[in-house]
């Protein structure tokens, strides 16, 4: 899947790069045609004109060796390609036919315009020249519709190309975004399977302090089998301490919770008194173990109940005491009162 996309990365891009060039190259290629197409089609209409004017020059006695010269040079132009006006060949079939009858028509023309200027027939030149005039013409239309369509089958080329590139576009761009919403929920994923290894990298922890406590109260409560208010006492600390923990496991069920890694905090009503003594019961084994005496005094808290999330505040503590046991000396009391820190 991996190297799918990265091929996908690598040739949509490129695909659209070669599209673009080719319709860059389509374009300027036919810009070229249609220029060289256009001044074919101009010079066409040269040579009627200036035929039309060396016929007049002639007819009324003026010779003009050097228009026969340019008007040989033009029609030869016309049929090859080569000269120094720099005309391109037309590859059209009624176009080149036509020029090659106007050579022809040019050849009888020319040796009229001989017979003329030794005094021959005028009305022959006449007569020939209008029938040049007629494939001269014949020849500009050809040209002209050559040239059209040139232009239309670049056109069509350019517009295809186009659409090839726009669709090429919309695949990359819906392929993208297809990727992005994977990617976004792979990175969703791993973010919910972070949380959840970090929820329960903590709740292993903090789920081992009731468990202490219960299982301290427990090994109280069997040794004290013959003394019922003990084993009563231990019982009901032991129900704290269970409290406590199902609220934990509670917490570690909550899986859409855990996977989105946001904490929502509750606000309910609880009694400080019985949160105190579910802490005192999970550390009091663990402190004395420590060598550290924990004496927990709310005799100066004025509110019997507050409103707020337990279990959180809780944890807070439950931290709280845990590190100040951790780091308090052996032989030292741990004091923990309401009305200053620990």
């Amino acid at each position: 899947m991996k190297i799918k996309k990265k091929w996908l990365g690598i040739l949509a891009p490129a695909f659209l790069s070669i599209l673009f060039c080719l319709i860059s190259i389509v374009a300027l290629i036919s810009m070229i045609h249609m220029q060289g197409n256009a001044r074919v089609v101009n010079y066409t209409g040269i040579v009627r004109g200036a035929t039309q004017r060396l016929v007049k020059q002639e007819l009324y006695g003026y010779d003009n060796e050097e228009l026969v010269d340019y008007l040989d040079s033009l029609l030869v132009e016309l049929s090859t390609g080569d000269g120094e006006n720099q005309l391109t060949r037309l590859p059209d079939e009624v176009f080149q036919s036509t020029v090659a009858q106007m050579q022809e028509a040019w050849t009888n023309i020319k040796e009229e315009i001989r017979n003329v200027r030794q005094d021959g027939d005028k009305q022959r030149l006449f007569e020939l020249s209008e029938e040049y005039f007629n494939l001269a013409d014949q020849a500009v239309s050809a040209a002209e519709r050559y040239s059209e369509q040139s232009v239309n089958d670049s056109i069509g080329i350019l517009i295809w190309l186009n659409v090839g590139f726009i669709v090429l576009g919309i695949l990359y761009w819906a392929a993208r975004r297809r990727q992005s919403k994977v990617q976004g929920a792979l990175e969703r994923a791993e973010s919910a399977n972070h949380a959840k290894s970090e929820f329960f990298s903590r709740m292993s922890h903090e789920i081992r302090t009731p468990m202490n406590g219960i299982i301290g109260m427990t090994a109280i409560a069997k040794k004290s089998t013959q003394d019922s208010e003990k084993v009563t006492d231990c019982l009901e600390k032991i129900e704290l301490s269970a409290s406590y923990l199902m609220m934990l496991l509670n917490d570690v069920l909550d899986m859409s919770r855990i996977e989105s890694g946001k904490m929502e905090l509750e606000f309910q009503a609880f009694e400080l008194k019985e949160m105190f003594e579910q802490i005192s019961v999970m550390f009091r084994g663990k402190a004395e173990e420590s060598g550290v005496k924990l004496v927990i005094k709310y005799d100066s808290v004025s509110a019997a109940q507050i409103v707020g999330d337990k279990l959180r505040l809780s944890q807070v503590l439950v931290n709280l005491v845990s590190n100040a046991i951790k780091f308090t000396p052996a032989g030292e009391p741990l004091l923990w009162r309401r009305d200053r820190k620990t």
